[in-house]
């Protein structure tokens, strides 16, 4: 919580005017001669939508589509890299309907209007897997059944997430598990009036039984995708969350597509430690 902006939320402000000329509409928070509602509404700062604060180096932020009311994120891709390549690739027509597709699509790029460094991406607006929490154990193979089937796909497309984690795996809320919404950056809470800053405790959230959802990998940053299965090759280089798998130490080369594997495992477990399976 803070009464100014901080880290990236100036880099997201000074964005705003832009963002507004194609069609994003960013939170209160971030428009032009923004002030704390709190200093004048005799609300809480802990009761203000307002006060909520994306990380300092966030270059990530959720915002409207103005043509729809469409929730989505927004982020600043590197041109320098393979990860918009690999997300285009991941997102194009022919493997959009593949239904073992569990990459987050790529809705549009745009341009910056200040710099080839970067590119605005536009994505839907996604929840952590582990929020809320499972309610059956049947919710709970859903989840690793997804996300089983997401590796295999990149997999078979010769593609290397290289970063799978619980930041890096989410899912998809739709409409119907949170009937009243919810706020990115606190789900357990919405705005009830779009017009008012206030945030109450949402106490309407459904369940993924009765609202299945669709779970999802993220960010290809550290992604690799080889030509061909024939051209796939060893890799050396600590790379992802899990620093301290066997494949890392002394530098040496190793095959990437085991180590998607074992993060994924290592993610499930550390994700899924604390279900107690026996309320199930």
């Amino acid at each position: 919580m803070s009464e100014h902006l901080i880290g990236a939320e100036r880099y997201w402000a000074r964005y705003q005017p832009w963002l507004k000329s194609i069609g994003y509409i960013l939170r209160p928070r971030y428009q032009p001669d923004w002030k704390p509602s709190w200093l004048t509404s005799n609300r809480p700062e802990s009761e203000s939508e307002d006060s909520l604060v994306v990380q300092l180096r966030a270059l990530v932020l959720d915002a409207r589509r103005q043509c729809d009311n469409f929730p989505v994120a927004l982020k600043l891709v590197p041109t320098t890299t393979q990860e918009l390549p690999i997300w285009r690739y991941l997102s194009s027509p022919e493997r959009l309907v593949d239904s073992r597709n569990h990459c987050v699509p790529l809705l549009t790029i745009h341009p910056l209007p200040d710099t080839d460094d970067l590119v605005l991406s536009v994505m839907p607006l996604l929840l952590s897997y582990r929020i809320p929490t499972f309610d059956t154990v049947g919710e709970v193979l859903s989840c690793v059944h997804h996300l089983l089937q997401g590796l295999t796909f990149l997999h078979e497309h010769n593609v290397t997430h290289l970063d799978i984690c619980t930041q890096n795996t989410m899912h998809d809320p739709g409409s119907k598990l949170y009937p009243k919404g919810f706020h990115p950056l606190q789900p357990s809470s919405y705005t009830p009036d779009p017009n008012s800053p206030q945030l109450v405790p949402s106490y309407s959230v459904s369940s993924r039984t009765l609202a299945p959802v669709k779970f999802y990998f993220i960010d290809f940053g550290e992604s690799f995708m080889f030509e061909s299965y024939k051209k796939r090759h060893y890799i050396s280089g600590s790379v992802g969350h899990y620093p301290d798998l066997p494949e890392f130490p002394d530098d040496r080369y190793y095959d990437p597509f085991p180590v998607d594997i074992r993060a994924l495992g290592e993610t499930l477990r550390r994700g899924f430690s604390s279900v107690d399976i026996s309320a199930f």
